[in-house]
């Protein structure tokens, strides 16, 4: 098998490996929250499915990057795979957080790092968009559904900052991944070798 092939079967193995801990740590924290009764219980069994229902995926995943292929496409599939499914895992969170109020906003980083294993451009911008039409979808979805726990002005004005910050971060990942040339030596440009 190729190196960047073999590269990018172990940066997916790792990825679900690391992706199984947040989900574990998601877990924990719903199970401490639930023993303090500071969620509903009806609110626990939905955040429970939507966590379970991440591990299975990240299972398959796993288990995609545990076995050899002889291209990248099943490899790169299952990164967009595990993007795709923590984008609706965060934005439902989103929702379940009073839209607009929530603060598992913040996870949006995580699908859009992640992507960034392909070392591809498009990859990250397109994570990026995901993660701003979800984003802004459960906002407004919950901001309609409870109308009265907030202005439209702080609504548009969330979705603004928050979708601006994800193409931010994105931009700045993409700028990261970027193969850089070395800098010329102080000597190439002044023309001057050793006198």
């Amino acid at each position: 098998m190729k190196p960047h092939i073999i590269g990018l079967q172990s940066a997916v193995h790792k990825i679900t490996r690391i992706h199984f801990a947040f989900i574990f740590l998601y877990m924990v924290t719903l199970v401490a929250f639930d023993s303090w009764n500071l969620i509903a219980h009806e609110a626990v069994v939905w955040r429970w499915q939507a966590a379970s229902s991440l591990l299975i995926v990240n299972a398959i995943c796993w288990y995609v990057a545990r076995t050899t292929f002889q291209g990248k496409t099943p490899y790169k599939l299952a990164v967009m795979l595990i993007v795709v499914a923590d984008i609706l895992f965060i934005s439902l969170n989103v929702y379940w957080q009073r839209g607009m109020a929530g603060k598992a906003v913040a996870l949006f980083a995580v699908p859009i790092l992640i992507s960034a294993i392909l070392h591809s451009r498009r990859a990250i911008l397109a994570t990026a968009t995901l993660a701003s039409a979800a984003y802004s979808y459960a906002a407004v979805r919950y901001f309609h559904l409870n109308y009265g726990e907030g202005y439209k002005v702080e609504l548009y004005g969330e979705i603004a900052l928050y979708c601006g910050m994800f193409y931010i971060f994105a931009l700045l990942l993409m700028e990261i991944i970027k193969p850089h040339a070395s800098a010329p030596s102080l000597k190439a440009k002044s023309g001057r070798g050793n006198r």
